[in-house]
């Protein structure tokens, strides 16, 4: 079985998460980075993301965040 760091945004810009990437990006640990994009995520972040080798998985909720980030995985 194999770890995973699971992350999930809506709305934010690479600015917002450059900390938590570039930290993940430190980790000497073999596991799965990955981010759930909830609604609209900008492009530039959905690149940033790709570019950092991070998992990316988009949803559509209605729900507030929350809520509906327990629900999607």
């Amino acid at each position: 079985m194999k770890n995973a760091i699971i992350g999930c945004i809506t709305k934010y810009y690479p600015k917002d998460i450059q900390n938590w990437v570039e930290s993940l990006n430190d980790l000497e640990i073999d596991c799965d980075k990955v981010m759930l994009l909830f609604n609209e995520v900008p492009k530039e972040t959905v690149s940033y993301l790709a570019d950092h080798q991070i998992k990316i998985f988009h949803f559509e909720i209605k729900n507030p965040i929350v809520v509906d980030r327990f629900l999607a995985l």
